[in-house]
């Protein structure tokens, strides 16, 4: 393995356990507060956190990607790029105070005024913090910015839980997300050990804003769809079902932080400095990110509506419905969570933005259209997307970066089918297996274990030998300990 290889292995390890351990303390808070709270409460309060958190992307994400693919960077480089992306945040926390009436106005809620100026700060908070990270990743240093951000999310969740225990309602959500973005603030400050200079640059401004903007646009639209979807929810039915669509997402949401975020945000570093063929090094992403993703999700999308109920109770069954098939939209959004980097990577940032783009209409217009029929058909809206998406995506890559169709879906399919056998056999569990509420959870775990289980044994003896191309990857960015086992 190269060195840049074995370097991106260990930084999507620690990535692992940066998302995982913040998406833990979010999924403890996010639970525990839509217990606390009727479906009316937290759906007011899910409104502008939505709206915020699709905002916080393209600070988190557009001139701190510029940062993360440059080669070198200089003073001027980052000190622009920090003032852009401050200066952004300051803008647009100010644009969303000022839209506060209006949104209290269209979703019939006063209280929103106050609920989302107070959640606009967020994007203030983020905007000072995403240039220090970027620093820090590129120096691969995520072992002490793991543990700090994980500590600052479960700070915040503490909190939150205790403010909802004590009566403040949808504060204590708002409360979680300012209190997460300012704790993550101060600890990349301290880690990253580097203040803003005053080297800015005009024409290296220009620059990074012409190729940042579409860096964020694209994370905005491959992330932010099902942020959209909710929002657009809450303007044809109402607060409560914004409350139980971004319950529904929620596991989707988690699984993409743990599983699919760090292995994608390794991918732009990665992809930036190899060398040789693309098409190699595009398969063999494709192939490590499909072969953790997929069965996670699937896996999923089988447990998903039981673990809701047992979790939240009755009152959120229509999420729990909704929950396992929204799990199946890792299909049209895996292979744009792959190519996005890519196409950045080789300078073609304007088409990664297109296909976002194309990609986030078509879901939120499906999903709308499917909300007619409820929570679930919206769901159904978001995955049906993939036909669409899906076939568009590997032509894109086919043409650009040569790497047939065949040999993507080959890829796909490896992973795929045994992840969809796993998820016949976890339902066939839970549908056999006594339903009372004493057993439950261990009949739960138990089909869990097994599915796991069976996909694993499926990989390692099938994949192995009817897809080696696929396989071959796994082997080569698993820990030493783990290659005799699946060699």
């Amino acid at each position: 393995m190269s060195k840049l290889a074995r370097r991106s292995a260990i930084s999507a390890a620690w990535l692992f356990a940066r998302f995982g351990g913040r998406q833990f303390a979010n999924a403890v808070a996010f639970f525990a507060l839509a217990g606390l709270m009727s479906p009316m409460e937290f759906g007011i309060a899910s409104i502008p956190v939505a709206l915020v958190v699709i905002l916080r992307t393209l600070l988190a994400r557009g001139f701190r990607d510029v940062v993360i693919q440059r080669e070198t960077v200089s003073d001027v480089v980052t000190d622009t790029a920090w003032w852009l992306n401050f200066g952004l945040g300051c803008l647009l926390a100010g644009l969303v105070a000022l839209s506060a009436p209006l949104l209290a106005q269209v979703y019939g809620e006063a209280r929103l005024v106050k609920l989302t100026i107070a959640a606009s700060l967020v994007l203030v908070f983020t905007g000072a913090a995403a240039i220090q990270e970027a620093r820090i990743e590129r120096e691969f240093r995520h072992r002490l910015l793991t543990l700090s951000q994980v500590f600052a999310s479960l700070a915040a969740a503490a909190a939150a839980i205790w403010l909802a225990t004590r009566g403040w309602g949808a504060w204590a959500v708002v409360a979680f997300n300012l209190i997460e973005a300012l704790g993550l603030l101060i600890v990349t400050w301290v880690l990253a050990r580097w203040t803003p200079g005053r080297q800015i640059s005009l024409s290296e401004a220009r620059r990074q804003i012409a190729f940042g903007w579409q860096l964020a646009l694209s994370a905005v639209l491959t992330t932010g769809s099902l942020r959209f979807v909710q929002l657009g929810l809450g303007l044809m039915l109402g607060p409560q079902t914004v409350a139980h669509f971004r319950v529904a997402s929620q596991i989707n949401q988690l699984l993409t932080q743990v599983f699919a975020a760090p292995l994608v945000s390794v991918l732009l570093p990665a992809f930036s400095r190899a060398s040789g063929d693309r098409s190699v090094s595009y398969l063999r992403a494709l192939s490590a990110v499909a072969a953790i993703s997929v069965p996670a999700f699937v896996g999923a999308a089988a447990t998903a509506p039981t673990l809701l109920v047992l979790v939240l109770g009755e009152t959120w069954r229509p999420a729990a419905e909704a929950s396992g098939m929204l799990c199946f939209a890792i299909f049209p959004a895996l292979a744009l969570q792959v190519m996005n980097p890519m196409l950045i990577a080789i300078g073609r940032p304007n088409i990664a933005a297109r296909m976002s783009l194309g990609s986030a209409i078509v879901a939120v217009a499906a999903a709308l259209v499917g909300g007619v029929w409820g929570v679930t058909g919206a769901a159904i809206g978001v995955v049906a997307r993939g036909l669409v998406t899906i076939p568009a995506g590997m032509e894109t890559t086919r043409r650009l970066i040569g790497l047939g169709v065949a040999a993507q879906v080959r890829t796909l399919a490896a992973f795929a089918i045994p992840s969809f056998v796993m998820y016949l056999i976890v339902r066939a569990i839970l549908l056999i297996a006594p339903v009372a509420a004493a057993a439950a959870w261990i009949v739960l775990a138990a089909a869990v274990v097994v599915g796991a289980l069976c996909y694993v044994a499926m990989v390692r003896f099938g994949v192995s030998r009817l897809a080696p191309d696929a396989y071959e990857p796994l082997v080569v960015a698993a820990p030493k300990r783990l290659r005799p086992f699946l060699a």
